[in-house]
Protein backbone atom coordinates (compact mmCIF):
# COMPACT_ATOMS: atom_id res chain seq x y z
CA UNK A 1 0.00 0.00 0.00
CA UNK A 2 1.19 3.53 -0.80
CA UNK A 3 1.09 6.40 1.67
CA UNK A 4 -0.71 9.51 0.38
CA UNK A 5 2.36 11.69 0.99
CA UNK A 6 4.28 9.67 -1.61
CA UNK A 7 1.85 10.56 -4.40
CA UNK A 8 1.38 13.44 -6.79
CA UNK A 9 -1.51 14.13 -9.13
CA UNK A 10 -0.71 12.20 -12.31
CA UNK A 11 1.05 9.26 -10.63
CA UNK A 12 0.03 5.83 -11.87
CA UNK A 13 -0.88 3.19 -9.27
CA UNK A 14 -2.70 -0.11 -9.09
CA UNK A 15 -6.27 -0.06 -7.86
CA UNK A 16 -7.19 -3.73 -7.69
CA UNK A 17 -5.74 -5.14 -10.91
CA UNK A 18 -6.19 -1.96 -12.97
CA UNK A 19 -3.87 0.98 -13.57
CA UNK A 20 -5.26 4.20 -12.16
CA UNK A 21 -4.01 7.77 -12.56
CA UNK A 22 -4.22 9.85 -9.39
CA UNK A 23 -6.45 12.85 -10.03
CA UNK A 24 -6.77 14.14 -6.47
CA UNK A 25 -4.81 13.34 -3.34
CA UNK A 26 -7.48 14.42 -0.85
CA UNK A 27 -10.03 12.02 -2.35
CA UNK A 28 -8.24 8.97 -0.91
CA UNK A 29 -9.55 8.11 2.50
CA UNK A 30 -9.03 5.26 4.87
CA UNK A 31 -9.84 1.88 3.42
CA UNK A 32 -8.66 2.66 -0.13
CA UNK A 33 -5.86 0.31 -1.03
CA UNK A 34 -3.62 1.77 -3.70
CA UNK A 35 -0.67 -0.40 -4.58
CA UNK A 36 2.53 0.67 -6.29
CA UNK A 37 3.43 -0.51 -9.79
CA UNK A 38 6.75 -2.36 -9.52
CA UNK A 39 9.46 -0.91 -11.72
CA UNK A 40 10.51 -3.48 -14.31
CA UNK A 41 12.46 -3.34 -17.57
CA UNK A 42 9.11 -3.47 -19.42
CA UNK A 43 7.78 -0.45 -17.49
CA UNK A 44 11.02 1.48 -18.16
CA UNK A 45 10.60 0.83 -21.88
CA UNK A 46 6.99 2.08 -21.69
CA UNK A 47 8.46 5.28 -20.21
CA UNK A 48 10.62 5.77 -23.30
CA UNK A 49 13.85 4.47 -21.81
CA UNK A 50 15.82 2.17 -24.10
CA UNK A 51 18.07 -0.72 -23.10
CA UNK A 52 21.73 0.11 -23.68
CA UNK A 53 23.92 -2.83 -24.66
CA UNK A 54 23.64 -6.22 -22.97
CA UNK A 55 23.59 -4.82 -19.43
CA UNK A 56 20.36 -4.00 -17.64
CA UNK A 57 20.89 -0.28 -18.23
CA UNK A 58 18.02 1.85 -19.53
CA UNK A 59 18.43 5.44 -20.67
CA UNK A 60 16.74 8.34 -22.43
CA UNK A 61 20.06 10.11 -22.97
CA UNK A 62 20.06 12.20 -19.78
CA UNK A 63 18.70 9.83 -17.14
CA UNK A 64 19.81 6.22 -16.86
CA UNK A 65 18.64 3.38 -14.65
CA UNK A 66 20.60 0.22 -13.96
CA UNK A 67 18.87 -2.84 -12.54
CA UNK A 68 20.50 -4.30 -9.45
CA UNK A 69 19.46 -7.30 -7.40
CA UNK A 70 17.28 -5.11 -5.19
CA UNK A 71 16.01 -2.22 -7.30
CA UNK A 72 17.20 0.35 -9.81
CA UNK A 73 20.14 2.71 -9.33
CA UNK A 74 19.71 5.94 -11.27
CA UNK A 75 22.27 8.17 -12.95
CA UNK A 76 22.13 11.71 -14.28
CA UNK A 77 24.53 12.20 -17.16
CA UNK A 78 25.48 14.43 -20.01
CA UNK A 79 26.84 13.22 -23.35
CA UNK A 80 30.09 11.89 -21.94
CA UNK A 81 30.04 11.86 -18.14
CA UNK A 82 27.97 10.61 -15.24
CA UNK A 83 27.15 13.71 -13.20
CA UNK A 84 25.34 11.96 -10.36
CA UNK A 85 24.78 8.39 -9.21
CA UNK A 86 22.19 7.55 -6.57
CA UNK A 87 23.36 6.14 -3.28
CA UNK A 88 22.64 2.53 -2.36
CA UNK A 89 19.87 3.64 0.00
CA UNK A 90 18.05 5.71 -2.62
CA UNK A 91 17.12 3.08 -5.18
CA UNK A 92 13.94 3.28 -7.22
CA UNK A 93 11.47 0.42 -6.82
CA UNK A 94 8.13 1.72 -8.13
CA UNK A 95 6.74 3.69 -11.06
CA UNK A 96 5.37 6.52 -8.91
CA UNK A 97 8.89 7.03 -7.48
CA UNK A 98 10.27 7.28 -11.02
CA UNK A 99 7.52 9.73 -12.00
CA UNK A 100 8.26 11.91 -8.96
CA UNK A 101 12.02 11.81 -9.53
CA UNK A 102 11.66 12.63 -13.21
CA UNK A 103 9.41 15.61 -12.44
CA UNK A 104 11.76 16.87 -9.71
CA UNK A 105 14.78 16.71 -12.02
CA UNK A 106 13.25 17.94 -15.28
CA UNK A 107 10.11 19.91 -14.36
CA UNK A 108 8.24 17.78 -16.90
CA UNK A 109 5.87 14.86 -16.52
CA UNK A 110 7.18 11.48 -17.58
CA UNK A 111 5.36 10.22 -20.67
CA UNK A 112 4.19 6.64 -20.21
CA UNK A 113 2.58 4.43 -22.85
CA UNK A 114 0.75 1.59 -21.11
Amino acid sequence: MIKANELRVGNLVLLGKDYYEIDSICAWGKGTHLNPIPLTPEILEKCGLKQQGKRALYSDGKLAFMEDADGFTFFIKDDSNVLYRSAANSKIYYLHQLQNLYFALTGNELKITL
